[in-house]
């Protein structure tokens, strides 16, 4: 279970809004040590495509489903590079094998 320790502005923008572009840098720092990184609208709750903010204390079950709850897609991207990644290795151990890339 990870739990929200601690946030931390980063920038602390004089004009953040939630509907002109301005956000700020936060990072979510986990009872396990674990920091990632937001953007946010003044809010916090997610306007205009921004990070939706959890609260300190708030617990999730996974990585994924703090992700899901902020609505950021760093979780997708750094899943879709894995599997290509992944890929790639599988293809260069059968190149290395004498075999055909697939």
């Amino acid at each position: 279970m990870l739990t929200v320790k601690e946030i931390i502005y980063i920038t602390a923008n004089a004009n953040v809004g939630c509907n002109n572009g301005v956000l700020d840098d936060v990072d979510v720092i986990f009872n396990s040590g674990e920091i990632r990184s937001l953007r946010t609208c003044r809010c916090g709750k997610g306007c205009n495509g921004s990070d939706r903010l959890p609260e300190i204390g708030q617990e999730f079950k996974s990585m994924e489903d703090f992700y899901a709850y902020t609505e950021n897609e760093s979780y997708e991207a750094e899943a879709i590079f894995m599997n290509m990644y992944n890929d790639w290795i599988d293809n260069l151990v059968s190149i290395v094998k004498g075999g055909k890339a697939k």
